[in-house]
Formats: structure tokens, sequence, C-alpha cells
């Protein structure tokens, strides 16, 4: 594992201060009241880590009696110093206690006790968000320390939950939650929180909202708010997304020592799916999302961070690096502690002066940057890192060293001035050996360090055994150095004209005026090969030295395979990635292979098995099959015997390693887990001694099958089952079948034509991808090969491109050969329209290898090669080919979107066996091979069940309803099948798929068929939806024998509902091309699409004004509202009524309402209404007995009130949903307003003078009246 840095600021002593942008802290220690720091990384245990961004402190090697010890809690982590402290004269004593810390910004002892708590809490609980939707959580965080703390809040975008180890949490600062937005918050980009202070009392504080940027680009984004000692605070904030994503909110506490709280994770979804009763719910029931103080965080989200924004501990070193050609801009000259050319090293008396001194030089010089401290990643363990952290030398210490000042007595390096090729290795120095040719320092007396720079060493000489290395030590034993001991070696590097400079190191730095980037391009532009490691972070290199300067080589650490370590970082730097556990390792490999080779040398290797492009994607049609293909060539291929193998393939999680066939056909389990059952034909090979050989190995040799092979089983398959054991066996690792004279006692040898047996294959998926090599010969002896991953569960096929021929071909024209056979198959289909060589009766998974000949008869020179330019030309090679063939279709438009893989269903099912030709059928199985033509082979015919073997079928009739839907089959043109049985589609064939069960007897008849979705996926155009099914008798039926197969259909999608079609008419029928149909243009088109909105939109507000106007004018011509409101202009339109009207429409438009509060504000308004009719309706039958007994629509009193009390519960439901679902504000004055019409009506009711129509209820009205 990689070692971290622990370091803390003591006077001319063994420790350190590093600094840290806080906002992308990696570190996870609880304590406070010390410098130590505890940071998790996942980067490879030998590079070297500058860290000139991410953390303050880290655990390095050592023989420290500091301990790191991560508790049961992931929030828990102690650090513990076990036995002596270093003081500030650099002496050890035995004390425990304090000292002096007058200077709050360089404390020096390390004291550890758990200070902080800090936790968001998502307050609303909902279980699902969907885009749009707001979430109220809940931030509570304390500082119990002696000091003043930060609380700061990252929002990060994580895709899914956060780990559990919160040692991994630093790498998800650095992903911002872009389409985030916070409620509420003010132009200045903050929310005013209370804080509670130790006295008990309570002041307001500014939650400050801020986004670190770098080159335009977004870093981090994250809240701070400060806390003084002893402070707690406790406050909600609310939070909506604009995008289907997952956002964790990530407490983190800083002071000296920073710590992870416990966060909060949320996910919003996309509306998809939700029904309509969903949606008249959520209306119901969903917060306001809108408010117009929100602020999007990707578009503001406070100011830019700046130098009063970046930690204390970033200028804890109080040390500047700075470049600049013109000293005159050193105002304070008094603090330049070393110089070398242009290169000056700045002692500050406090952090303050060093942040100030930082904000005034970094626009007028080259570059500026803080002499933070640097470690490399030694091969220790973190105990021994920890221990070695209490020894370091002080040679390092920013307070003592002064490397840049050491250059000016530096002696030059004559060897390293008079070889060529000398590669100059910046690490921690390196032991004695014939190949270094000189050894300097830049920090202390020591050449030789802790092994690191020994281990990049010999990663050099590996591939260049002749190298010659300058060995600059700018790291001292423990793996420690600064910024400034590093430019020093790259100056002297430079100086002694080097031509390789191996920086086997990476330093993240969010600062943009990084002097160790201007070394770096210093160096190139003297002619040096720079060689830099990308670094161990797994992030991009936009963001680190030496990873983001364009001009340096930038390694990467690949995989075996080619593909990227996970570990190394990644971006449009990086030049390549070397084989190598590390970055480190493979920076030295590289500059070991070049310097050797050239940098020429490299595209001849590229992509071979050491150094890959950056972009590198494994080819995944090369592959290492678990066993190798066995050369059969020297044995003849019996013509007269025949073999059939059924491979069955099954789904691994659902079956254990010692599954038999068997189990699979006995239990609805088995079938579940079952992919299906295919057949193939291999050749019978003689070996000559009475033994034959037999190539059961297809899915090894196209890659389906991963490992051996996990049972199998021989069988006689016109002998009702009978399973053979004598004379067959099986090699699982190597899929050959062999079988002896033992095999045939008691029969004949003609009885040979039966034997099958039957292969179980686990994997953990369906056949979706098998690599074929694919061979095309044309009549002139040319031959196309290509290596296509295909599609597993579709019937074989190949698309052909033909020049030259002058007639068209037919199938006859072909020769086809499978997985290597030396005899042709048959059932090969010619599509002269789309050029494309179909072999339904063959399944693509059961086929490694696939050549196809064109006969030679033509007279007519042509040329034919596999034609994948629609296929790979353009979606690149590792695509899979997939023909989009399919067994049936069903009607257009059926809805077959809860056909979801692993949807299944038994169904009964019309079910036979029967020969081929007897019914008119549908398309086979996938895999169903066709009748064989035993004379067109060259085999003898034995006949089979019934005298012929190609005369035995298994048909399965799909029910017209079938997972709950229309399942109608019809071909291309959309023609149904028809059906063979009522409620039965005309039949699939299949085969038998059980070799130890009996053969089936040749019945018709009803049984439970089990079905199950094994893919889907949508054609490349959209147009077609495809479902790969499943399809097993289940066992017990005719003799324990199962049958069935796997088929694919497809539906041409339609437009969802509300797309229109548009057909231009003309007078005459005469069709333009075959077609009618044709898009409007010119004016009619402008017309239509532009005066059919406003057509629409007039209409639409003529129906509103209807709709308001005469409920309100028969309202106030009743005498519930004043009739001064009747009052019409001279077109008779009651202005008022629609004044009225236009601004209580206004309202939620000035207010910013969303759709969901105006929707909830009116259910809490309507529930009275809704309630007051509904109570009068329970009244008419006492109000109105005569009239209510009378009505056409009677029914009893019992049933009136029990409707009547059902409706008002569930008005009263919806009231109380809608109340709580709107702000108080809203809620409170929907009530008001609604009670004080109540007491309106109840008032005017009583004054008088309401008109009330009863006439329909009161029998005294006189009909005539009525």
């Amino acid at each position: 594992m990689k070692h971290k840095k622990i370091m803390s600021i003591v006077m001319a002593s063994a420790m350190l201060v590093t600094s840290v942008p806080s906002s992308i802290s990696s570190v996870f220690a609880k304590d406070v009241d010390s410098n130590i720091q505890v940071t998790s990384e996942t980067s490879s245990e030998d590079d070297i880590k500058v860290d000139s961004s991410s953390n303050d402190i880290n655990v390095t090697n050592g023989d420290s009696d500091i301990k790191v010890t991560p508790k049961e809690s992931a929030d828990d982590i102690t650090v513990e110093d076990k036995k002596d402290k270093v003081d500030d004269t650099g002496k050890t004593s035995e004390s425990t206690e304090s000292t002096d810390k007058a200077d709050t910004e360089a404390t020096d002892d390390v004291t550890i006790e758990n200070s902080f708590t800090a936790s968001v809490e998502n307050k609303d609980a909902k279980d699902k968000l969907s885009v749009g939707d707001t979430a109220k959580l809940h931030v509570k965080a304390e500082n119990k320390s002696a000091d003043t703390a930060n609380l700061k809040l990252y929002f990060s975008d994580t895709d899914t939950q956060l780990t559990a180890d919160k040692m991994q949490w630093s790498g998800y600062l650095t992903k911002p939650a872009m389409s985030m937005s916070i409620k509420d918050l003010n132009k200045e980009c903050m929310l005013t929180v209370p804080v509670k202070t130790q006295d008990e009392k309570t002041m307001d504080s500014a939650l400050k909202f801020l986004k670190e940027v770098k080159d335009d680009v977004v870093l981090s984004r994250y809240a701070v708010v400060e806390l003084p000692s002893g402070a707690l605070t406790e406050f909600d904030i609310t939070i909506a997304n604009t995008n289907a994503s997952t956002v964790s909110v990530i407490p983190v506490m800083e002071q000296k020592a920073t710590s992870f709280g416990d966060a909060a994770t949320l996910t919003w979804k996309n509306d998809d799916g939700i029904t309509i009763l969903d949606k008249i719910a959520g209306a119901i029931t969903k917060d306001d999302t809108s408010n117009s103080d929100d602020i999007q965080i990707s578009d503001v989200q406070g100011a830019e961070k700046t130098v009063d924004d970046v930690d204390k501990s970033d200028f804890a070193s109080k040390r500047l690096v700075v470049v600049s050609d013109k000293k005159s801009v050193f105002t304070d000259a008094d603090k330049v502690i070393g110089q070398y050319g242009n290169i000056y090293l700045l002692q500050y008396d406090s952090v303050k002066a060093t942040k100030d001194a930082y904000a005034r030089l970094k626009d007028s010089v080259t570059a500026v940057e803080p002499d933070k401290d640097v470690t490399v990643a030694t091969e220790a363990s973190a105990e021994e890192s920890t221990e070695a952290a209490s020894n370091m030398e002080t040679s390092t210490d920013a307070d003592t060293s002064n490397a840049i000042a050491a250059l000016n007595d530096m002696d030059a390096s004559q060897p390293a001035q008079k070889e060529k090729g000398v590669i100059a290795l910046i690490d921690t120095g390196v032991s004695e050996s014939e190949n270094v040719i000189d050894r300097v320092s830049m920090i202390d007396d020591a050449l030789t360090g802790n092994g690191h720079g020994d281990k990049m060493l010999a990663d050099i000489l590996s591939q260049d055994k002749d190298a010659k290395i300058l060995s600059i030590r700018a790291m001292n034993d423990n793996g420690f150095g600064t910024i400034s001991s590093l430019v020093a070696a790259m100056e002297y590097a430079i100086d002694q004209k080097v031509d390789y400079i191996n920086l086997s190191l990476y330093a993240r730095t969010t600062l943009t005026t990084s002097v160790l980037e201007q070394e770096i391009m210093k160096a190139t532009k003297a002619g040096i090969v720079v060689i830099g490691a990308a670094g161990n972070d797994g992030a991009d290199v936009k963001d680190y030295v030496p990873g983001s300067v364009m001009e340096a080589y930038i390694i990467g650490a690949a995989k075996e395979d080619g593909t990227r370590q996970t570990l190394s970082n990644f971006g449009d730097t990086v030049d390549y990635n070397v084989v190598a556990d590390s970055t480190s390792d493979a920076t030295a490999l590289f500059t070991g292979y070049v310097s050797k080779n050239g940098l020429d040398s490299v595209a001849d290797v590229l992509n071979k098995g050491f150094v890959y492009a950056s972009n590198y994607k494994k080819d995944l049609t090369d592959f290492d099959p678990i066993a190798d293909d066995v050369d059969f060539s020297k044995y003849k291929v019996d013509r007269s015997k025949r073999f059939l193998v059924r491979y069955t393939f099954a789904d691994a999680s659902k079956l254990s390693d010692d599954v038999k066939i068997d189990d699979l056909f006995a239990t609805d389990e088995g079938l579940d887990s079952m992919y299906g059952v295919f057949v193939d034909e291999p050749d019978v090979y003689d070996v000559g001694d009475g033994t034959y050989k037999i190539k059961a190995n297809v899915p090894i040799l196209n890659g389906y099958a991963t490992h051996d092979y996990i049972d199998y089983a021989f069988a006689r398959g016109n002998d009702n089952g009978q399973v053979v054991s004598d004379g067959v066996s099986l090699d699982k690792h190597t899929g050959i079948i062999t079988v002896t004279a033992d095999a045939f006692k008691g029969k004949s040898d003609t009885d040979f034509a039966d034997l099958q047996a039957q292969i179980l294959i686990t994997e953990n998926g369906i056949p979706d991808r098998v690599i074929q090599n694919v061979t095309v010969e044309d009549n002139t002896g040319a031959t196309y090969s290509y290596k296509v991953p295909y599609y597993g569960l579709q019937s074989e096929s190949v698309p052909l491109s033909i020049t030259g021929v002058d007639a068209a071909l037919t199938s006859d024209d072909f020769k086809v050969y499978l997985n290597g056979s030396n005899i042709p198959s048959n059932g090969a289909e010619w599509n002269e329209d789309e050029h494309v060589l179909r072999m339904d009766g063959t399944c693509a998974a059961v086929v490694s290898s696939l050549r196809v000949v064109i006969d030679k008869k033509f007279d007519a020179a042509f040329q034919v090669a596999v034609s994948w330019d629609a296929f790979i030309g353009k979606t690149g090679k590792n695509e899979t080919y997939n023909n989009l063939a399919s067994t049936f279709y069903l009607p257009d438009g059926t809805d077959v979107s809860g056909l979801t893989v692993g949807t299944s269903t038994s169904a009964p099912s019309y079910v036979s066996v029967d020969g081929y030709g007897k019914l008119n059928k549908v398309t086979p199985f996938i895999g169903t091979m066709y009748p064989f033509n035993m004379e067109s082979k060259g085999y003898i015919d034995h006949g089979g069940v019934n005298g012929d073997w190609g005369d035995t079928s298994f048909q399965v009739g799909i029910p017209r309803n079938l997972f709950g839907i229309s399942f109608i089959c019809v071909n291309s043109r959309g023609t149904d099948y028809g059906e063979w049985a009522s409620g039965y589609n005309r039949p699939i064939n299949g085969f038998c798929h059980h070799v130890s069960a009996d053969v089936m007897k040749h019945q018709e008849r009803l049984h439970d068929v089990f079905y199950k979705v094994l893919n889907n996926w949508q054609s490349t155009d959209g147009s077609y939806t495809y479902v790969a099914i499943l399809c097993m008798t289940k066992e017990q039926i005719y003799k324990r024998q199962t049958g069935g197969g796997v088929f694919s259909l497809a539906v041409k999608n339609t437009p969802k509902k509300g797309g229109f079609t548009i057909q231009k008419a003309y007078n005459n029928a005469t069709l333009v091309n075959g077609n009618s149909s044709y898009s409007l243009a010119g004016a009619v088109y402008k017309i239509f699409m532009i005066g059919g909105p406003i057509m629409a939109i007039i209409t639409t507000l003529n129906g509103v004004f209807n709709d308001v106007r005469y409920p309100l004018a028969q309202a106030a011509k009743d005498g519930w509202l004043p009739k001064f409101i009747l009052k019409e202009n001279r077109f008779g339109a009651p202005y008022l009524i629609y004044t009225y009207t236009l601004i209580v429409v206004l309202i939620p438009i000035v207010t910013d309402m969303s759709i969901v509060t105006i929707t909830n504000i009116f259910q809490v308004i309507t529930f009275f209404m809704n309630v007051t009719v509904v109570y009068a309706i329970s009244r008419l039958p006492k109000r109105y007995p005569e009239a209510w007994a009378k009505n056409k629509f009677h029914f009893s009193n019992g049933a009136l009130y029990t409707f009547c009390t059902v409706s008002i519960i569930i008005y009263t439901v919806i009231f109380v949903k809608g109340i709580f679902s709107i702000k108080v504000s809203y809620a409170v004055a929907a009530v008001i307003v609604m009670l004080a019409l109540i007491l309106i009506g109840i008032y005017l009711t009583k004054k008088g003078g309401i008109r009330i129509e009863t006439s329909l209820w009161d029998p005294s009205v006189k009909k005539e009246e009525k």
C-alpha cells in the first residue's frame, strides 16, 4: 500500500509542515490539536508523490512510535504517540504536555483527541426523488477542540452510494455535483445559519458557498462556516437536482487535522415509467420545487476560491519558491534567503505574511509556489512508515535546508558532462553501482536513500543494462523533500546537460503558478527528454505535475492486457501506459527502454505487450482460450458416421459447482437457470485402431467457455434415452470426445449414427459475445479473413460484398464449412437483396470458425469479401455483430416494455412431436438444424426415429396471449402465421433437449411450457425492439423429455401518442417511386407549422374565457357576488370578470409558483367545496324524501351514506397531503380565503336575497312551473 506523510511543524527537528488546499483535502484523522494528518490514497507503494495540494501531513515509513489505528467505526481514526516527543530544540522528552502554543500557525506539539463531530441527514427520507424534486438535509456539527475549526460541506457527484471506508472518500471531493441547486441563497451565495458558542450564546454566521476553479474547470464545490472552539451548529439546507444523478453531501471538519463526518447520499431519477396514477399522486404530495432564489451550483455557487479561502496549512512552511526575471518585484528583498539564476527562495515570519506575499506576487512573476513538503511512496508498511516519521532527518526541514542557495556551491558533475545518453534520476538517492556515473545530493551529505531510488534504478537497468545514471538526491532517507529541493534537482540536471530526466513522482497542484511545471518546461526547451509519472490517484492529470505538462512524456501504468491500471491517472497529456504495478515503475521502465532504443522505436512495440497507447482498448477479439484446438489433420473424417453434441448453457450464479445435467431438467429452478440448448454436428475422426475422436470444443474456441466443462452425458438417441457409459469419454478441459468399440457392445456399427453427447457449460451471462474466425474465398482463390465478435443468440449469418459478377447468385453457389469441418454444411441460404448468407439452422453461439467458398463454375471474374464496413468500420472491432434476424415478429406497436431481462412465466402451450413439412410452421428455434440431406453430405442413411433422423422434431405452439400481452406471430410483412389450435400460434420447430430422457411420442396436447426473457435490445436506428426468449417444456411429459429452444421476436416501435403522419394528396393516385406519402412543403408547410399552434392557443383561450365567465356571472346573478361585476363592454364581454381572472392567474406566475404548488393550493381550497357538496348530497333523502325516492338513479340510503363517507375521507386525505406539501404561508392563506368565503356565504344566506334553484326537488312547485 502507498504510505502517507506525517509532518508536524517543529523548529530544527525531524518533522515538517505540509500545506493543503482544504477544499480538496484527502485527510481522514478526526484528531485536532496536532499538525498530524492522516490521509488515504490508492496509489501504488512504489511511487513518489509530490503532493502540492492534497495533504497536510501523511504517514510515512520509518521508526516512529506514532501509530495510526482505524477503529471499528469508519468515522474514528486514532493517532497515538506512544513514546517520546520532539521539542522545539530538536531533543526528545517523555513529556505528554503541550508546549507553547502562542503561535497557532505553527503548533509544535502533537496531541491527539477526538474533537469533532459532523453529520448530514436526509430529513425528508424520501425513497424516490424525481428530477426537479427537492430534498431537505439536516446538518449538525460540533467543534470540541480548543481552536477554531471550519465545517465544510462538499457537494459531490458520486454516481452511487459512498464506500463504507471513509479512508477512500477524498477522491469524491474533486467530483463536483454540477447539476445541483441550493435554495434560498442570497446574492452573495451565502446562507445565514445559527452557531451556539461555548457560553451558550447563539449568533448568526455565514455559510459561504464556494467553487474552486482552475483553467475554467471547476475542481470542487463546497460550503464553509467557521466554528469557534466549543461551538456547535445545527441547520437545514434544501437542495434540488436538474439531472438524473447521485449526489453526496460530505461533511468535512478542518483544523490542523481533518476528519470526515457522516454523509448523506441522494439519487434523483428521471420520471420515466411513472403511471398516470403516480403522477396524480405526485401532483398532490410533491414539494414545491421552484423558487426564484435558487442558485445553480454549476452557474454561480459563490466566488471562485481565492488566497483568503486557502487553508493556513498551504503556507505552513512560511516559504515561497519564485521564478522571476526581475528581482525588483521583491519589495521585501530581505526575505530572499536563496537565489539561483531566476529562482528565489523566500522566508517569512508568519503564515499570514506568506499568504499576503503570494497574493501580491502571483500576478507579477513567472511562477510562485509555497515550499510545501513532498514525499515518496515507499515499500514499507503503514506501521513502518509511521515509525519512520519520528526518526526523520532534519536536513529537509523547511526552516533549515536551503537547496536553492546550496546550488551555488554545487560542483559540476564531470562524468555526467562527458557522457552521452545520461539519465538524471531525481529520487531518494541510489547505492553505488557500475551504471551510476555520479551521485549528488540537494539536501544533505548522504547519497543513498531508502531504497525507492534503487528500485527505480533496477527498473531502468532492466530495459537498458548499459544505462548511465546521474543520481540526484532530492528527498531524504524517509522519503521527504520540498518543492525547493525538487526545483534545485531539476536545475542541476539541466546544468549538467543530461539527456533524460526521470521523475518517478508526481505532485497535485491546484495553483496556476506551479514552479515545478516551469522547471519541466525549461528542461524540455533545453532538449532534455523529461519522463514523468502520471500519478496514482486514478484521476485526470490536468491537476498534476508533471502529468499536466504537455512537453514532457507522461507515463501511466497498464495491466497485462494493456488496459489502464485503475490507480493510474489519465488524461489528454498522458502519452503511454506501460505494464507495471505503479506509475513510478512504469516511468522508470519507459526511461530505460527509450534510453536504449530511442523514442522512435516505441512505435514498433506499441500495443504489443509492454508499451500501450494511453487510449488503448483491449481488442476483445483477441483472447486466450482455456485450451488450444487439437490438430486432427492426421486422421481421416469418417463420413459414414454421425455424432450430435447438445451444448447446454446455464447461469453459473444459480447453480452449484457440482450440478448435473439431469438436475436442470427436473425442477423449475433448473429450467430458470438455463440459457438454452444448441446443437452442433462435428466431424467424426477415425484414429485407425477402432477409436474415434470428436471435437466438442466450439464454446472453448469462441471464448464463451471460460472454465472447464461442468458435466456431460452420452446417450443413444434412438433407444429411448439409453445412457451410454462404456467406451465414451470427454476431456472437460479440451472438449475432445473419445469413442471406442466398447460403446457398441451388442450393437452393430451402424448404431453409431444415434450416438450423441450433452455438455453442460455454466457462465455468468448469456452467450451475447462469441468470437468467430470468418474466411471467404472467391473464385480467383483470394481469401478474406476477419476475427469477428458475434452475438451468440442468433442464427449464423455473414454479410458479403460482391463485385464483378454478371449474374445473380443463389444459395447453391456457396459452400459453407463450419468449425473447421472439411464437409460443407447444408441449409445455407443466400439473400440476394441483402447480400447476406444465412444459416438459420445453426446458432452463432456454437460456431468458432466459418469458411465460405464461392463455386468456381462462374466464367466471370468477380471478387467477394466479408462486408463488415457498416459494422467494424463505423463502430469499431470491439462491437458485437448482430444480424437482427428474428424468429417471428409481433404486430407493429405491440407493447413489449414489460419483457425485461429475467421476466419468466409458465403457460399452457400446444406441444407436439412431428416430422418437418407436415405443418405450416414458423421459422425454427435458433440453432435448430435443418433436415439433414444424408446423400449430399456423403453420409450413409442409418435411419433414425421413424426411419429418418431428420424427420424427428419438436414443435411448440406459443399461446397468442403471453406475458400478459398479445402474442400473435406474424412475418416481416405483418401477415399472421395463423393458429395451430384455437388460441395458439403456428408451431416453432425444435429438438428434444435431454439426451438421458426418453424419446417423445407423436402426440399433440397442451402442456405447461416455461418462458423466460434472456435479453432485449433496440435496433441501431431505434425502429425495432428485439427480445430473446427461452422456451422449455417441463419434464414429466412424454416419458420425461424436455423440448423447445430459444426464439427471438421483433416488434416495430410506433411513435408515442400525440405523433401524427402527414400525407400529401394529389388529384391522381399515381405513386412516385412507389410511395404516396410526402411531407408538406413551401407555404403550406409554414402555414400549418405556424398557424396551427396559433389556432390551438386561440381556441383554448376561448374555451377558458367561457369556463370562467359563466360560473362567476351566475354567482353574481344569484346574489353570491356583487352584481357590478356583470358590467359588460360594448362587445358584450364582462370585462371585470376577465380582469379579475387575469389577476388571479398572474399571481402564481409573478410569485414563480410551480405547477405542483398550484395544484396543491387548488386541492386545499376545493376541499371545502367538495365536502360541502358531498354533505349536501347526503342530506337529500331527508330534505327531499319524495323526490329522492322517485329519482331515476335511486339507491339505498345506506349505500348513499357509505359513498358520501368514503368521499369525505378521500377528500380529507388529499387535503392533508396537499396542505403539508406547500409552504406554510400558502397553506394558511388558502385556509383563510376559504374560511372567509364560507363565512361570507353564511352571512349572505342569513341576510337573504340569495336566489337558490330548488324547483327540481320541491314537490310544491307545479309541474308547469318546473
